[in-house]
């Protein structure tokens, strides 16, 4: 084989992913910098929570963002915790470069504020992707493959 064949086998590769519009971000992001709590180590020494903002990308391009408690054990598991309080906002993203756009409104919230109509009106905001980190509302989010299925749980049906 050639040297030109060679580089061209190389940076094929290369040329192919610099032509590639920006990746989507998919699935379940946990908002970087959460304070934990440990938990009582009577109830289970492992174990942490920590109140957080999970952004959530549909495949079919449904947004959902829920302020919520997050409860983990450091390398076994990470889970929204179902009897704490949540706010969460349901909408729509798309892509635009390295850019996600994002529309969404409030849906629900654990507990109602005094003559708020849900769902609230439509927001607009934009996610930029740097590296394998998303930054939306002034917060750095990384990717937590633990919480997919569990987001899910949160979304109420009409929202989706």
């Amino acid at each position: 084989m050639t040297k030109a064949a060679v580089a061209s086998v190389v940076l094929w590769p290369v040329i192919v992913a610099l032509a590639q519009p920006g990746q989507a971000p998919r699935g379940a992001w946990l908002q970087d910098g959460i304070k934990w709590s440990k938990a009582p180590k009577e109830i289970n020494p492992k174990l942490s929570s920590g109140r957080a903002v999970i952004a959530y990308f549909g495949s079919d391009h449904t947004f959902s963002l829920i302020y919520a408690t997050v409860n983990r054990v450091q390398g076994e598991y990470e889970i929204i915790c179902n009897g704490c309080g949540q706010v969460v906002y349901s909408g729509s993203w798309e892509l635009a470069e390295k850019t996600v756009k994002v529309q969404y409104r409030l849906v629900s919230r654990t507990v109602q504020i005094t003559g708020e109509q849900l769902p609230g009106p439509v927001k607009e905001d934009a996610a930029k992707i740097e590296g394998d980190a998303i930054v939306f509302l002034g917060h750095s989010f990384h990717r937590s493959t633990a919480l997919d299925a569990n987001v899910k749980e949160f979304i109420p049906a009409a929202a989706h």
